[in-house]
Parts: C-alpha cells; structure tokens; sequence
C-alpha cells in the first residue's frame, strides 16, 4: 500500500530558499527499490553475456541475405528472428548476445588489470612516498587529464581495431 506523500517545509538557516522534504518512511521506501532495477539489469547483461552462446538461435555472424532486413516479432516479423536481421541477414538477438558477451569479458578484464596495477603504484607511493610518491601522483594526473577519446583514436589508428587494444587501452587510463 502506497502511502501519501506528506510534505514538510524546510527552511536553511543559510539562506532564504524553502524547500521541501519527503517524510522519513517514504525516502526509505524509495531506497529501498532503487537498487531493484539496476541490479536486474545488471544481473540479465551478466547471464547473457555467460550463458547467451548456448541459447542463441543463430551464429550472429552467419549471413543470410534471404532474411535481410525482417523486422522484430512485435512489428509484424516473425519469432524465428524476434529482434529481426540487419540489412544483410545476420539474427540481431544473437549479435546483441555476442556483444553481450564480448564487453562482459573486455570489462572484466580491464578491471582485473587495473585493479592490479593500481594497486601496486598506491602500494610503492605510499611506502617510499617523498619524491616517488610525488612524481607517481603527477603521472597519474597528467595521464588523467589527456583526452580518453583522442588516445582511443590514436591508438586504433596506429595498431589498427582489436579487444586486446581495447584492453590494454583501458588498463593505461584507470
């Protein structure tokens, strides 16, 4: 049951604005279920990115050009393909998957190897601190401050697309 959503003004002693405040039992209803969503959807990317190669109906690369552009099962496709085909045939439930599953292992890599390396710079700057500690800090910031997205291009233009790149590339920037 929903309760009514009383209001009590507030006043800052600092300043002359009046606000409002929610009573205390619906903030901490509303605490309570914001977690509820983001953690379903985190929970489904995570299942289709481990289990989603089993269950997939088609390999999300196999072209099939006699199903080009279908449109999904809801606007007037069929449920063989229910998110329907991209313009040269190939399952969009199964390239969505295949994504799924690709940035779900990209992810946790990334986090793995910065995790580590992060570590061991706090580690090694907070025993020695003084002037190392100095200059790791300000390599640190400096690295930091350089434009995520231009070192992204950079380095695809250089050593051309690859996870691996990826990887490494988002090691370097945590």
């Amino acid at each position: 049951m929903a309760l009514p959503l009383e209001v009590e003004p507030v006043i800052d002693p600092g300043s002359a604005l009046v606000g409002t405040r929610l009573h205390p039992q619906e903030r901490r209803q509303r605490r309570q279920h914001l977690p509820w969503f983001s953690g379903t959807v985190l929970i489904v990317f995570v299942l289709a990115g481990l289990i989603g190669p089993w269950v997939v109906p088609y390999d999300p690369n196999a072209i099939d050009l006699a199903n080009a552009l279908k449109p999904p099962a809801l606007f007037g496709g069929n449920w063989s393909h229910p998110l329907g085909t991209d313009d040269i045939g190939r399952d969009m439930l199964s390239r969505i998957v295949d994504g799924a599953r690709v940035a779900l292992m990209v992810s946790i890599a990334v986090v793995v190897i910065a995790g580590i390396i992060g570590l061991a710079i706090a580690m090694i700057a907070g025993y020695r601190g003084g002037r190392l500690d100095d200059f790791l800090m300000r390599t640190t910031d400096a690295s930091l401050a350089f434009p995520v997205i231009l070192f992204a291009i950079v380095v695809v233009g250089v050593f051309g697309p690859s996870t691996t790149l990826v990887i490494a590339k988002q090691k370097t920037r945590s």
